[in-house]
């Protein structure tokens, strides 16, 4: 079955464009999953920062100070596991974006090596019927000598 170069180079701009909007997609999920991971390690900073002001309210003998701050920390503790579970949610949508992504990919490649492979067999039937129109027209000027020597009366 031939094969129309120009048919699917349409095919393969369309494969390409699916492509790159699967793989903006899939970027999309890279970006907020590093996001929610920068706001993970922020809580855990925050936390950090939190037991620096417990030991201080300790040290300084505060109980009203102690117990707001263990009151602040148990909020930090939450917001880092809600985090956590957003974060986590964020590089479940990266590996759900990034098969289909894959997919459009290998098909773009597919199609583009379709289109190379019917370039080259186009380019062989056309070189295929250079060859046999230039093989008939050395035949048909052979056929034309030989007439010649032959319609030609000898002196």
């Amino acid at each position: 079955m031939k094969r129309n170069p120009e048919r699917l180079e349409r095919i393969l701009r369309i494969r390409r464009l699916q492509e790159e909007t699967a793989r903006g997609v899939w970027l999309q999920a890279e970006l907020a999953a590093r996001e929610a991971d920068e706001r993970v390690v922020h809580c855990h900073d925050n936390i950090a920062m939190g037991h620096d002001h417990v030991r201080e309210q300790q040290a300084a003998g505060s109980i009203d100070g102690v117990l707001q701050s263990d009151a602040a920390m148990h909020h930090l503790h939450n917001a880092l596991a809600q985090t956590r579970i957003q974060a986590s949610a964020r590089h479940r949508d990266v590996e759900t974006t990034k098969a289909p992504w894959l997919e459009t990919r290998k098909a773009a490649r597919g199609m583009q090596k379709l289109v190379e492979r019917a370039k080259a067999d186009q380019h062989t039937e056309r070189q295929k019927k250079e060859d046999q129109a230039l093989e008939a027209s050395i035949e048909s000027l052979l056929l034309r000598q030989k007439d010649r020597k032959h319609s030609t009366p000898s002196t």
